[in-house]
């Protein structure tokens, strides 16, 4: 059997939101063809059980309002060691590009942002 792509998420909160929904959703259409991946600056994501029982893998990284270092330097170890095909980043606000910025360095061939607000 072919190894799955490997999808990560960006964006969730530990607000159960329409945003973290959204993403809840879409993870679950898409869990079988892909080996997704959750990005978590804080100790616990909403829904964190359900995508963890559905096979979903949750990778920490220090926060970047906590850390803007330690954050960058996650990131630049995660994408280093994991060969993400696709990065899909979840916003509000364009607070920061980061998880975007160090997929493309690191040649994650398919990035999409999608912005979940329609004031700012």
């Amino acid at each position: 059997m072919a190894e799955r792509r490997r999808l990560l998420f960006t964006g969730m909160t530990a607000n159960p939101g329409g945003k973290e929904s959204f993403i809840v959703s879409a993870f679950a259409a898409l869990h079988e063809d892909f080996d997704c991946w959750f990005l978590a600056d804080r100790p616990q994501l909403a829904y964190q059980e359900r995508i963890t029982s559905m096979g979903g893998r949750i990778v920490s990284v220090r926060p970047r309002s906590r850390s803007p270092l330690g954050n960058r330097r996650d990131l630049r170890t995660l994408y280093d060691e994991v060969p993400f095909d696709v990065v899909w980043s979840h916003q509000t606000v364009l607070n920061t590009l980061a998880p975007l910025g160090f997929a493309r360095r690191a040649g994650v061939p398919v990035r999409i942002i999608h912005s979940h607000s329609t004031k700012n």
